[in-house]
């Protein structure tokens, strides 16, 4: 198993499976039991946004959780497993319906 610190990971582009960019990691979600990353924060790129059905916010940018189950790689940008259009957000996280499944 790999390890990489997490000034590594933040910053790092998120692609689709198809290369096009969702946006850039900005935080680690870390389950404190465990001390394991369940997911990465991501900010979603402007442009994407009414794509992913996501507000565009006055001020600031928009993020949204991506749980690691949903990433195949991490090496020079985080993989995701989908494509763009295959991805739904709810309470800012993807694959999950409205009524949380």
């Amino acid at each position: 198993m790999g390890e990489v610190s997490s000034t590594l990971l933040v910053g790092k582009r998120v692609l689709a499976r198809d290369g096009r960019e969702l946006g850039h990691v900005d935080s680690l979600v870390v389950e404190t039991e465990t001390w394991q990353v369940t997911a990465l924060g991501v900010k979603v790129a402007r442009d994407k946004l009414e794509q992913l059905n996501l507000k565009r916010k006055l001020v600031g940018s928009q993020s949204i959780i991506v749980p690691t189950s949903e990433i195949t790689a991490a090496n020079d940008a985080v993989m995701l497993k989908g494509l763009l259009s295959e991805l739904s957000f709810s309470g800012g996280v993807p694959g999950k319906n409205d009524d949380g499944k």
